[in-house]
């Protein structure tokens, strides 16, 4: 014990020969030397001391005395096996003994620092068995060690046993007195925590224990640490089916409860992928149960209200004329602002079960609170199992992805030999072949340890779903029906559902669930009975009938109904359940109701998809309201292409169904007009609008919208003819409403800035302008200043223009409008082209740009990809031009129409000019012809100016010169000041030069 230091033969005489002489003392001593040194020991001695070298022997101990690495004192924790000396009592003498003592007080001083190490390592893995075992060591050599007290409750709490671990820590501190003071602190806030953390009985306790997951468990919980510290993380935890990623959540979450960390579960199903918003609808009702919920601002608690309920809006909640993306976008910024006002009263760990089902709403939403997490006390947390035979791939940028591995041979060795512990024997081989087929995937160990037998023949099932196919056949006809039923009912199966659905004796069903419940088929806590594993669910589903399960749907549904109570979750799975019983008729109502719920959230294109659904399984009446539903919500999305699909379907419908001559022309023109959004209007089409705009049998509104569609159309393609004889057609309609005086002066304002005098639209203008600022229409509002603009800019004052297009972006900004925000900002754009100032053009350019991407259309309108590509030829960034004008090109010939026509001339013919290529006769021609329709046309300068400079490279100066003069004299109808383009051409032609390479 103390190797190296020099001890008087005095002193060791009295320690060991009390009660003799000194002489016989001494003598003594020289025999013991002796002995000590035939063993081998080198022993020094002196006249009056002796010394033994510290390198001639060894202890058990000795490297707990030295200084140690932290990993090296966790490995020494795992060797320790005792205390110091246990049982030794000598009775030598008073002082050796007390020698004895204080030695024994040195070791065990190291031994609890060094169990101690051990212990919080083997917690940050919650690695809680062996944390326990090293805890109560160390309380064995110290009982009031505070650390291992507290070590020992939380271990007792985690395992289930909430009154030992209050028991524990109730001893320790009335064995610390009342007096303790702040000593006492840790242990009262541990027994408050224990309390509160458990009273609900969340986290069902697993049989078989966690292994082989130290460094995941290691990873959470230094995130949590920092989340704790407001540097939040989100992780997607991926792995096969069983491989334990939920076993991983579940135990981490239950440690993390110990220490005041609000968790809050959400699980996925299948069904939620056609869900907008599915896993936040059910999320949002529990966050808002939490301490800190209270701090989300009013206009947040609104938009929750509207994702979670599907009743009308609540008096005073204005969103009357708001774009979809605006909806969505204000119902995302909600649920972010009630995350951060939970987080910021407490730690929040968000954990989304299953989340390979979120929907793409879902999926964006959670990668928008992903992003912002670094910021927050915020950790989120989804699991997802890879889905076989799909094709989908899913970015989960920017959270951090843990791969959950199979486990290694020896934790699969640890895995087996705890499930194996309740049999009376098991031989060698068997727990080498459990091992071995068990392939790391913990349930399969675990079901193979539970139900293979150990007779040598060693046979494993084919996979796994027989082994659990093979278990479900032990159970009762009753237990297998119970589990059918709580695997329907899905995250709606609780004590109370399960005994509706299926009307049974209670007796019998308490039977049953015992029955499940030993077998180890179902987890209960205090929200939910669940089935313990998807492959359960499974596996119990496949052996029931189709017509057993339609019943049990068909039970399910009504039992929901009853009690869904405007909850869009409950009413979303009684649609499912109503369409898998076979019941469509039920099924399509909750499918529309669930369907205005998401258009009501600003999703019009999911709304679109489940009401096109319902409306293949609805009958004539109930479909004809369906498509003309999903007709508006394809409109509103913008996808043309669905829209007129679904107009064509409504019209057919509703022609089989013999509705009113007004109706069937209201949706005729539904029709039509998708039409003209995609593709020029056939001369049938033009006559049927022009039909709408002269008849009495429709609404005003509808017969002023059809002529301005005319009218617009007639502007695309410069049909003077069409446009005049629209604008009589309409002089003739009588107004009856302010909303109704503005549809006429927006048609007025088109038809004056297109085919006449723009000064004849100034007092349209004026009036419409009035209209837009004041109006709750926020979206016809941006539009009609928007025109505004454009009639302001083709008067000739471009300032003015500037600030109504600015207001059209502004007042769209503010309201989401997406769309028209981007047209507002490309009118800059252009406007600033025509001036010349590339600075402005790029600044709003970008903002154009921003706008397209929030929108999420995936592609900018056409008519901002041309002021791009216009804007890239002017910065000489002549590649990126090249790209864009070529996927405008596709665009261009879509829309068919001249306008289009000439702008993509103009720029292809600027791009290859540019470059330093003439243009060939094919292309000079196709301008030329393109000329003769729009030499008339209002902001035309941009494809005069290139036609001029195409000639000029052909050295056809002379034709060049002349076209430009009679454009500039004759042709060009605008008050619009001249752009850049043409000043630069008109000076040339005053210098007697056309060509620009001659400059």
């Amino acid at each position: 014990m103390e190797a190296g230091r020099e001890v008087g033969r005095d002193e060791l005489g009295r320690l060991l020969w009390p009660n003799v002489s000194d002489v016989q003392a001494q003598h003594g001593l020289r025999q013991a030397l002796y002995k000590l040194r035939s063993y081998g020991a080198k022993i020094t001695t002196q006249r009056s001391a002796v010394r033994l070298s510290p390198g001639s022997f060894a202890t058990d101990f000795a490297e707990l005395l030295t200084s140690q690495t932290p990993a090296a004192q966790e490995d020494l924790a795992e060797q320790i096996s005792g205390t110091f000396l246990p049982g030794y009592r000598p009775q030598l003498s008073e002082a050796f003994a007390t020698w004895v003592e204080r030695q024994r007080d040195v070791v065990h001083s190291a031994v609890a620092r060094t169990l101690m190490a051990g212990m919080q390592a083997k917690k940050r893995v919650s690695d809680w068995n062996r944390a326990e075992r090293l805890a109560t060591m160390c309380l064995s050599i110290d009982p009031l060690n505070e650390e291992a007290t507290l070590t020992v409750a939380e271990a007792a709490a985690l395992g289930g046993s909430k009154t030992k671990a209050l028991s524990i820590l109730n001893r320790y501190l009335e064995d610390i007195g009342e007096d303790a003071g702040e000593i006492k602190l840790p242990a009262v806030l541990l027994r408050r925590r224990i309390s509160e953390a458990y009273q609900d009985n969340n986290s069902p306790i697993r049989d078989a224990p966690l292994v082989g997951r130290e460094e995941e468990m290691a990873e959470l919980t230094r995130a949590l640490a920092e989340a704790r510290g407001g540097h939040g993380s989100a992780y997607v935890i991926a792995g096969e089916s069983g491989i334990g990623k939920t076993r991983l959540v579940t135990e981490f979450t239950r440690v993390a409860a110990l220490q005041r960390v609000h968790i809050v579960r959400v699980i996925c199903q299948a069904h939620d992928v056609k869900r907008p918003l599915s896993a936040f609808v059910d999320l949002v009702p529990k966050l808002l149960t939490l301490p800190g919920a209270l701090g989300c601002s009013p206009e947040s608690m609104g938009y929750l209200h509207r994702l979670t309920a599907l009743e009308e809006d609540a008096a005073g909640f204005e969103t009357y004329g708001m774009s979809t993306e605006g909806l969505f976008a204000h119902v995302q910024a909600a649920v972010a602002d009630l995350v951060d006002a939970v987080a910021g009263e407490c730690s929040l760990i968000i954990h989304i079960e299953d989340a390979q089902w979120l929907d793409t709403y879902s999926h964006a939403l959670q990668s928008t609170l992903s992003k912002q997490a670094n910021s927050r006390r915020l950790l989120l947390l989804s699991t997802v199992t890879p889905v076989v035979g799909s094709e989908q791939k899913i970015e989960w940028q920017p959270q951090i992805l843990l791969n959950i591995k199979p486990l290694t041979r020896e934790a699969s060795a640890a895995l087996v030999d705890a499930s194996l512990s309740k049999r009376s024997a098991t031989s060698p081989s068997f727990r080498d072949w459990c091992i071995r087929s068990g392939c790391g995937n913990p349930i399969l160990i675990v079901e193979l340890c539970s139900r293979a037998l150990d007779d040598g023949s060693f046979s494993a099932p084919a996979s796994l779903a027989n082994l659990i196919d093979a278990r479900l056949s032990t159970l009762s006809a009753l237990s297998r029906r119970v589990l059918q039923t709580l695997c329907i009912l899905g995250r709606h199966s609780n004590l109370a559902t399960i005994e509706t659905v299926l009307g049974e004796r209670r007796v019998l069903l308490l039977e049953s669930l015992d029955e499940l419940q030993d077998g180890g088929f179902i987890d209960h806590n205090a929200e939910a009975i669940s089935s313990r594993h998807a492959l359960i669910t499974a596996a119990a589903l496949r052996q029931a009938s189709s017509s057993s399960r339609a019943l049990l749907h068909r039970h399910a549904a009504q039992t929901l109904e009853d009690i869904a109570k405007n909850n869009s979750t409950v009413l979303w799975d009684c649609a499912e359940h109503w369409r898998q019983a076979g019941e469509f008729a039920r099924a399509v109502r909750l499918m529309a109701d669930c369907a205005r719920h998401s258009l009501k959230m600003g999703l019009p294109l999911e709304a679109a998809t489940m009401l096109e659904a319902a409306a293949n399984f609805a009958d004539d009446h109930a479909q004809i309201e369906l498509l003309k539903d999903c007709t508006t919500a394809y409109r509103t999305a913008g996808v043309w292409s669905d829209a007129g699909r679904l107009a064509k379907r409504t019209l057919e419908a509703m022609t089989r169904a013999s509705v009113t001559a007004a109706a069937l022309m209201e949706a005729e023109f539904v029709y039509l007009y998708t039409t003209t959004r995609q593709s020029p209007p056939t001369r049938d089409t033009v006559m049927k609008l022009l039909g709408y705009v002269a008849s009495s049998e429709v609404s005003t509104s509808l017969r002023l919208q059809a002529g301005t569609t005319l009218l617009m159309q007639s502007d695309d393609n410069q049909n003077k003819t069409l446009a005049k004889n629209v604008y009589l057609a309409v002089l003739k309609i009588e107004i009856d409403s302010p909303e109704e005086a503005a549809r006429l002066d927006h048609f007025h304002l088109i038809y004056h800035s297109s085919f006449g005098d723009p000064r004849d639209a100034l007092a349209a203008v004026e009036r419409l302008t009035t209209f837009a600022v004041k109006t709750s229409d926020f979206a016809l509002g941006a539009l009609y200043l928007l025109h505004a603009g454009h009639s302001r800019r083709v008067s000739g004052d471009p300032a003015d223009a500037h600030d109504l297009y600015r207001q059209s972006y502004d007042i769209s900004r503010a309201h989401y409008l997406y769309y028209t925000a981007e047209a507002a900002a490309g009118a800059i754009v252009g406007l600033a082209l025509s001036a010349g100032d590339l600075i402005l053009a790029r600044q709003w350019c970008d903002l154009a740009k921003a706008e397209s991407t929030k929108s999420g259309r995936g592609m900018s309108y056409p008519e901002s990809m041309s002021y791009e590509s216009e804007l890239y030829l002017r910065e000489e960034r002549y590649e990126e031009a090249r790209v864009r004008i070529h996927t405008l090109r596709e665009y261009s010939s879509q829309l068919g129409s001249v306008r289009a026509r000439a702008r993509q001339l103009a720029l292809e013919a600027d791009l290859k000019i540019t470059s330093g290529h003439a243009l060939s006769d094919r292309e000079c021609r196709a301008m030329l012809t393109i000329l003769a329709k729009t030499a008339n046309a209002f902001r035309n300068d941009y494809f005069v100016a290139q036609l001029v400079r195409g000639l000029a490279s052909m050295k056809r100066k002379s034709q060049a010169s002349q076209i430009l003069s009679r454009y500039l004299r004759i042709d060009r109808p605008s008050r619009e000041k001249l752009s850049v383009d043409i000043l630069e051409l008109r000076h040339t032609l005053k210098a007697g030069e056309c060509s620009i390479a001659d400059e």
